[in-house]
């Protein structure tokens, strides 16, 4: 028997739950592995440990107080407030999804919608670009008015 198999084992090998040819199994390859045996005294220390350990005594009640919870939850009719609450979160949800994508295909159109007009050599509108005129050479703005200038209003050469 490989380790694997034998360490699956063992605790059932210690508390002598095992068939009679698996436990000459076990036993035999403990007799030969000193990696398992060092598992074995592990397990039994552990179990030495946990025999000290005094037990809780036992609820009598413990399982009729949990479904009687259970049954009051169950018989519970939610206010008209919970009620209220599981129908228009998501549907606000939905609604401000909606108004969030209607607005970006508002600010992402040509500009008309935004009250820019048409034909502006970009589409952000005239004004924003007559901001960027007085920059300095070498700057970002520089560089987007030179790249709006070479490809025209539509974006090609």
């Amino acid at each position: 028997m490989k380790c694997k198999r034998v360490k699956k084992l063992l605790s059932s090998y210690i508390d002598h739950a095992l068939p009679e040819e698996k436990w000459k199994a076990v036993k035999l390859h403990l007799e030969s592995c000193p990696a398992c045996q060092e598992y074995v005294s592990e397990l039994q220390a552990l179990g030495e440990v946990l025999d000290v350990i005094p037990s809780m005594p036992e609820n009598p009640y413990f399982a009729q107080r949990v479904l009687a919870r259970i049954r009051e939850k169950a018989s519970e009719q939610p206010s008209f407030l919970d009620q209220l609450e599981r129908f228009w979160v998501p549907v606000a949800t939905a609604l401000a999804v909606l108004l969030g994508i209607w607005i970006g295909y508002l600010a992402g159109g040509n500009g008309e919608a935004l009250g820019y007009e048409n034909g502006n050599s970009t589409t952000i509108g005239a004004g924003y670009i007559e901001t960027l005129a007085p920059l300095a050479s070498a700057s970002l703005g520089e560089a987007y008015l030179s790249l709006n200038t070479e490809f025209g209003e539509e974006g090609s050469p």
